[in-house]
Order: structure tokens, then C-alpha cells, then sequence
């Protein structure tokens, strides 16, 4: 056995992979738990395999024992536990940076059962969605930069240069890709620039990742061209994947010459395209080929996955695709946001390619080609020109968010051989609820039915909550067809469940006090469910009659726990933690929409504002009756936000003035100060910035967001992308 480093192994929401003191027994479960660098958090991986081109293939090793699949059932939902070795398949695990991968079936993965935060959550076997729940990070326990297997390479930037003139990244990453076998994992740090220029493109061989660190506000390392022989990279195997990378091309200019891609995809080949930016390639970020071979599946098989990238800026007049399938190419598109692209997704027709959209969220702004806007969505047809003649064999639009009201969503320009189905989106149509789809074939073989049509856009209304446990708010979108945050407010929407509750029957808060704000609601009219970090499945966690719309999230005894807050006119009821019986809190006849909620004496419980007469009053969390803060400065709670706009750790109460000045009451006992004025539109109000107060957030032209830091700071800009 080769000498080997303990790890601690941490999930993405921040707790580690756990097993319990000694003495081990089998059959204990294995489980996540607040890091706390003890003996039951270190992780051995072991390779079984001393070849050192082999697929790095580990056990893990806990303690005395391994972890393994609970009675080897090497299915969705199977725990993890302790055992001993005894060289059975679910023992048996593969490594590629960030997740752990059954060896025997790559599309189970280890994860925190139903995305939970809860120290002694378990975890199981779940489905590779490429999630935050079946992400982890390897730590060497000594600090020193150890790998968890010898597959692993890291880059990193020297700015020094080779005798060719390069920076030693480049060098370093071609060799490393060159040199690359099945089970190698080239690691980009966030710092790597690498300018592929004039180099022919690269093969990236089978079972091999690329993988960058992009997450969060980070934007990852970058690997870019200013000219491309026809494409960067080539899949030229199965078992790649490409992840948390900047792919940047020459030019976003309509009008570019050359044919610049960036990923050359092949649908035989099983390949993973997730969480990187891809931009500025004139004729595709993205082409997924069939290599002229006609494949009749049905269904056909979902080789290439494109998940949760954000897709941008591909522009050139007549190319300018996101991803296009040909060739009788197919491909799996998942929870990307695409923008300016002039088609955002699209086909050739050949006979047998297509693909499958899901969850993508189209924005608004695209090029304009002198003759207006070009479709979202595309399957050319066979025919002169385009039209006509076959389009494709199958195409599914689903679940996807179109933001975009000034044209077809999408065109299909031929007949499909099978069938084209386009059911279950969100448009922003027109008031007269106008559909936005053209079709130029059989009318029997496009299927639309479920759609739902905006008036109004979606992006009018924004949730505020820390999705992703890094202690920066996050801003959250609800379109109807899916979730989505962007962290910080600053990175690009992504995509994070497929939940339809929208936001106005929504509330926030963190029920199981990991550090992560959750989803609440109330369905069927007493089942009360929340969805954890917003990225879970709906789970009941109490009931009662009906409540929303006068309901309200707090924590009103500061136990970190969010609590259930009712009114119903004549009494206040709160509900512990949100799974407690509700309890009476106090006598009054405020509702919750005459009410505003947070922390006015810093005590770390959340209060109780309301208007009180000639008063502004407050119930103070674990109290029960009004005390006074000052003499009333409105007269109602309408437009009121409650802050702490200056860091002291006591909330504020805030208005906006004329459109566009912020006024605040300190404490909500001082009289109105203004903090600044020449603000846009109000989007929302949080901590954004990183720094003790709470930021403002507007609209600036071009569908950006500024932001005022504490909500007197310089206007700056914010958000890195258009943002509805």
C-alpha cells in the first residue's frame, strides 16, 4: 500500500464528511458534522491501483475501517457507512476535484441527503445534478498542498517566463493535457491566465477533468484565444469534464471573419460542461456534433451535459450560437443563463440531432442585426436556405425562463422526425399574451401546451437571502418555471432548483441554523415545507391552518433558528424553530403587512415594529408588550425597510424619497437623516459588499446593478452581467 495523506473532507455548505470516535464498529453511519479538525473528520484516500496511468480509482479510508455503501445496494438513495474492507463495489470511488463518483456507476455520487445543513445529516448515494450537495473540498489535515490522488495536477501562474517566450502556466497546462490518462485531474488556480493563441486545437483525452475554481463571486481561472484553429478544445473521449473555467474567445463583434469555437463535443462521448463562463466566440461557445452518424434511440441518451454554465456574448451575424447541435448531434442543456447570444441554443436539422433545454434562463438583451432580434431557440430546417424540409428528430423546451418579449422564443424551421414539445416555460409576452414560437413545419409535430405568459417581468422582484452559507446576501429570482440566485448580487444568475412557487407565496429564513437561508411555504393550505439553502426538494416541517399573507420570518429568541410569526388581528402566535406548536407571543391587532420585523436593540432577537398611535413602537424579541421608540415619523409602516445602514449591529428604519434618496432613522429613535440621494430604482437591500452595513442595491442603464455600500457609499457598478 502506498504512503498516504488524511484528508478533512468539507461540503460546499460549509460541515465535514464525519464519522464518529472511536472505537468504529460497521455498519455506523457516515454523516456531515461542524469541522472541528478532530480524529473522527480525517479521510485517507487510498489508491488501489499502483500503476500510475491507471483511473486513480480510491478507498477511503475512516479510521480502522472504509466508508462504503450500506449493504453494497448500489442505488439512488443508499447510505454510507463503516464497514470493512472487502473489495465489493461499493467501496470502490473515483475522484475528480469536487466530487466523489461511485466507481461502478459515474452517474451516483456522495451526497448530503436531501441538501440538508444539519450536523449528523447523513449521506448517500444521489444522482450526479452537478448540485452544491455533492460538491466537497479535499483539505490536507497538515495544511501542506497535498492531492487526493497522484491524478491530480495543479497550475498555478509564474510570471516568469520559458525559453519560447510563455508564461509556464501555458507550458504547464499543455503538457499536462497532452500527457493526461483516464483519472487525471488538471487543477487551474484562480490566478491562471492562459493564452492559447494560434495553437492548433487540444485534445482533451478520455477521463480526464479540467476543472478551475470558479464559484460564488469568483470568477475562475481563464483560458483564452485571440484566434483559434477552428475551435480551443476537443472532447476526443468519454468520461470528460470541463468545470469552474473562463473560456474566452477573440471577438463578441457581429461581424467577426473567422470561425473561432470554443468546445468541440461529441455525442457518443459522455462529457460534462458545468459552471464555467463561456464568451466571445463568433460562431459557437459550444458545437455538440453526432459525427454524421444517425442514431435512432429514442430516447436518445444524454451524453453531453451543458449545466449550469453562463453562456454570453457569442455574436457573429449569421453563426453567434451558445450551444448548436449538428452532424446528428445531441445534447442535454441544464440550467444555464444565456444573453446576447443570437441564438442562445440551436440545431443544424440533420435527420437525427436535437437536444433537450431545461431550466435555462434566457435574459433579455440580445444583438440586433439591422432586421431586429434573432430567435432564443432554433432547429433549422433542411431545406434552401434553412427552412423547410426536416428539422431534427426530437426537440424538448421545458421549464425555461424567456426574458426576452421582442421575439421568437423560439423558430422551429422545419419538420422534426419524431416530435418538437415546448411545454411548461415562462415567457414575458405581451398583454394581449401573444406566444412567442413560429413554426415553419407540420403543425402535428410541435407540441405547446402549460406555458405561462408574463405581462410583466419576472426580475421586478427580487428575495434576499445567503443561499450559499458564505455570509454575503444573495439575491434570488423566482420566474415560475425554476429558482435562481446570483451571489452577492454580483455574479450571474444560476440556476438553483426546480421549484415553480413563485415569490409572492415565499418566505425566507434559516430553519436549521447551518448558515444558509431557506425556502418556506404553505401548500395545499396547512402543509408547511421548506426547501434547504433553497436547492432541496420541498420537505414538511409543520402545519396548521392557513397562514400565509399573514405570516412572517423571525428569529424571536435567538437560538440562530428561524421562527413562524402570526397575526390574525386580535393575537401574535409564534411558531419555535418553525416545527413548534404555535405559542402565544402578545395581544395586539396589528396584522403583518402593518408590520415591520429585525434587531432594533442589537440583542440578537428580532423585534416587532409597528405604528402605535402618535408612536413608533417596538416588541422587543421575548417580550410582549409595545415600548416606544420615539414620536412617529409616518404614519404607517407602508414603504418602510428595516436595515442596519451604519454596522452597529442595531437595525434601522429606512424609506426612499422621491424615487431617489434614502432616508434612514437610526435605531428607529433618531429623526429621518438622509444617506444619500441620485439613487435608480430600488432592487433590494442587504449585505452584499462583505463590509458591517447594509448595502442598496438599483437599477443602472443597461440592465445592471450599482450598488451604494451601506447605503451612503459612492455609486458603483455591481452586478458583472445584465441581470433580468
Amino acid at each position: 500500500m502506498l504512503p498516504h495523506n488524511p484528508f478533512f473532507v468539507r461540503n460546499y455548505g460549509g460541515k465535514c464528511l464525519d464519522f464518529g470516535g472511536p472505537p468504529h464498529v460497521s455498519g455506523e453511519p457516515v454523516f456531515i458534522y461542524d469541522c472541528n479538525g478532530t480524529a473522527a473528520q480525517l479521510v485517507v484516500p487510498v489508491e488501489i491501483d499502483p500503476n500510475p496511468t491507471g483511473r486513480h480509482q480510491v478507498l477511503l479510508h475512516a479510521g480502522d475501517k472504509v466508508i462504503g455503501v450500506k449493504g453494497n445496494a448500489l442505488i439512488q438513495q443508499a447510505l454510507l457507512e463503516l464497514q470493512e474492507y472487502n473489495g465489493s463495489a461499493g467501496q470502490l470511488f473515483e475522484l475528480d476535484g469536487d466530487s466523489i463518483i461511485l466507481a461502478a456507476d459515474r452517474q451516483l455520487v456522495v451526497e448530503v441527503q436531501h441538501a440538508r445543513g444539519t450536523n449528523l445529516t447523513p449521506v448517500w448515494l444521489g444522482n450526479r445534478d452537478l448540485a452544491d450537495a455533492e460538491f466537497w473540498d479535499f483539505t490536507a489535515s497538515d495544511g501542506a498542498n497535498h492531492r487526493p490522488t497522484r491524478g491530480f495536477l495543479r497550475i498555478s501562474q509564474v510570471d516568469t517566463f520559458d525559453n519560447n517566450g510563455e508564461l509556464r502556466a501555458r507550458s504547464a497546462f499543455l503538457e499536462a493535457v497532452r500527457n493526461a490518462h483516464p483519472g487525471t485531474v488538471i487543477e487551474l488556480d484562480g490566478n491562471v491566465a492562459i493564452n492559447l493563441t494560434d495553437l492548433g486545437w487540444l485534445d482533451i483525452p478520455a477521463g480526464v477533468t479540467i476543472r478551475g475554481d470558479r464559484r460564488g463571486t469568483r470568477l475562475g481561472p481563464e483560458i483564452r484565444t485571440s484566434r483559434a484553429s477552428d475551435f480551443m478544445f476537443n472532447i476526443a473521449g468519454s468520461e470528460v469534464r470541463l468545470t469552474g473555467l473562463r473560456l474566452r474567445g477573440p471577438s463578441r463583434s457581429t461581424n467577426w471573419t473567422r470561425s473561432d469555437r470554443a468546445i468541440f463535443a461529441h455525442s457518443q462521448d459522455t462529457t460534462i460542461i458545468d459552471h464555467n463562463d463561456l464568451s466571445d466566440w463568433p460562431v459557437a461557445a459550444i458545437e455538440v456534433t453526432g459525427d454524421g452518424i444517425r442514431d435512432h434511440r429514442e430516447p436518445r441518451p444524454d451524453n453531453v451535459r451543458i449545466a449550469r454554465n453562463v453562456i454570453h456574448h457569442n455574436r457573429k451575424a449569421g453563426y453567434g450560437y451558445g450551444v448548436v447541435t449538428g452532424g446528428s448531434g445531441y445534447a442535454s442543456i441544464e440550467g444555464n443563463t444565456l444573453l446576447e447570444n443570437r441564438h442562445a441554443i440551436a440545431g443544424d436539422g440533420t435527420e437525427t440531432s436535437g437536444y433537450r433545454a431545461w431550466f435555462n434562463l434566457v435574459l433579455h438583451d440580445a444583438p440586433d442585426y439591422g432586421n431586429g432580434i434573432q430567435q432564443d431557440f432554433d432547429m433549422h430546417g433542411t431545406g434552401d436556405g434553412g427552412f423547410g424540409g426536416i428539422a431534427g428528430k426530437y426537440i424538448e423546451i421545458a421549464r425555461n425562463t424567456f426574458l426576452g418579449a421582442d421575439r421568437e422564443n423560439f423558430w422551429l424551421r422545419g419538420t422534426p422526425t419524431y416530435l418538437a414539445e415546448f411545454h411548461h416555460n415562462v415567457l414575458v409576452g405581451w398583454q394581449t399574451g401573444t406566444l412567442r414560437i413560429r413554426n415553419d413545419g407540420d403543425p402535428d409535430k410541435l407540441i405547446v401546451r402549460d406555458n405561462d405568459l408574463f405581462a410583466s417581468n419576472p426580475t421586478d422582484r427580487f428575495g434576499v437571502g445567503d443561499f450559499d452559507g458564505d455570509g454575503t446576501q444573495d439575491l434570488f429570482l423566482a420566474t415560475g418555471a425554476a429558482w435562481y440566485y446570483a451571489p452577492a448580487g454580483q455574479a450571474e444568475w444560476r440556476y438553483l432548483n426546480a421549484q415553480t412557487d413563485k415569490l409572492d407565496t415565499l418566505l425566507f429564513g434559516d430553519f436549521d441554523a447551518d448558515g444558509r437561508t431557506d425556502v418556506f411555504t404553505q401548500h395545499d393550505g396547512s402543509r408547511w415545507d421548506a426547501s434547504w439553502g433553497g436547492a432541496s426538494r420541498w420537505e414538511a416541517i409543520n402545519g396548521s391552518g392557513p397562514l400565509l399573507g399573514s405570516a412572517a420570518i423571525g428569529d424571536f429568541d435567538g437560538d440562530r433558528r428561524a421562527d413562524v410569526f402570526y397575526a390574525n388581528g386580535n393575537e401574535w402566535f409564534v411558531s419555535f424553530g418553525g416545527t413548534g406548536f404555535f405559542t402565544h407571543y402578545a395581544l395586539a391587532i396589528h396584522r403583518v403587512p402593518d408590520l415591520r420585523f429585525g434587531d432594533l436593540n442589537g440583542d440578537r432577537k428580532t423585534d416587532v415594529f409597528g405604528v402605535v398611535g402618535d408612536q413608533w413602537m417596538a416588541v422587543y424579541g421575548g417580550t410582549h408588550y409595545w415600548a416606544p421608540l420615539r414620536a412617529k415619523l409616518t404614519s404607517s409602516v407602508t414603504g418602510l425597510f428595516v436595515a442596519d445602514f451604519n454596522g452597529d449591529e442595531r437595525d434601522d428604519i429606512a424609506r426612499t424619497r422621491f424615487g431617489n434618496t434614502l432616508q434612514v432613522s437610526l435605531g428607529g429613535t433618531a429623526g429621518w437623516t438622509t444617506l444619500r440621494s441620485g439613487l435608480g430604482a430600488l432592487v433590494a437591500i442587504g449585505r452584499f459588499d462583505g463590509a458591517r452595513g447594509a448595502d442598496v442595491l438599483f437599477w443602472a442603464p443597461g440592465n445592471v446593478l450599482n450598488i451604494a455600500s451601506g447605503g451612503a457609499g459612492a455609486t458603483q457598478g455591481h452586478s458583472r452581467h445584465d441581470m433580468r
